[in-house]
């Protein structure tokens, strides 16, 4: 049994919409939902709401080395995907990780084989 660790980075509507941040919505990432639900029966699985849990690129990290999954999956936004590639490439430093996004124009697409 593999544990699968889904991501929601950290990427605060504070640190893009600065003043208006007030207006912007926070959604919760419904996709790593969908996905759990599909493989709970054979994996191991943990959504990680890094913007729920207001967690930094530190304690992400942290959060990954503690549990030790498998494969780490990302899910993002054009707003987020930014901090999502920065997540990736620390986890990739720390440890060799099959690490997927869920973005639009990448989805499914191993980034970092």
């Amino acid at each position: 049994m593999q544990k699968i660790l889904l991501v929601n980075p950290p990427a605060f509507i504070e640190e893009t919409y600065s003043r208006y941040a007030m207006g912007a919505p926070e959604l919760p990432p419904l996709g790593l939902a969908y996905v759990a639900s599909m493989v709970r029966q054979d994996h191991d699985v943990r959504i990680l709401d890094c913007v729920a849990r207001r967690m930094g690129l530190r304690q992400f990290c942290e959060e990954v080395r503690r549990w030790s999954p498998d494969i780490v999956a990302f899910t993002s936004t054009t707003i987020s995907y930014l901090k999502a590639v920065r997540c990736m490439e620390e986890v990739k430093r720390r440890a060799d990780f099959i690490l997927l996004t869920h973005e639009p124009d990448q989805l499914g697409k191993e980034i970092y084989p």
